[in-house]
């Protein structure tokens, strides 16, 4: 009994995997969580690269051509997501 009690307190300072805490329920919820972390980081990409050009890092020709880039990403992202959202839900499925 004493060995269980010394499991659990090591189980508690364990540092917990984010990964291992959301597991999606079929093929489909796992695209949706993959497509939304690719619209969160293109929007990340997104801000850096402003801040980036508003610091005299980065020059106009090369932000636009990235920013064009990554909005068309995000845009067939977000496309994709609507649609797996709709077979999900139905047809008030709506991003935000």
């Amino acid at each position: 009994m004493a060995n269980l009690g010394k499991e659990r307190e090591l189980e508690k300072n364990k540092p917990v995997d984010p990964e291992a805490l959301i597991v999606p329920k079929d093929v489909l919820s796992k695209q949706m969580l993959d497509l939304s972390a690719e619209i969160a980081a293109s929007e990340d990409t997104m801000y850096y690269l402003d801040r980036a050009l508003a610091n005299d890092s980065l020059e106009l020709s090369v932000h636009l051509k990235e920013i064009r880039k990554l909005a068309r990403k995000q845009f067939l992202a977000k496309a994709h997501m609507k649609k797996i959202g709709e077979k999900l839900v139905g047809a008030n499925f709506t991003l935000r």
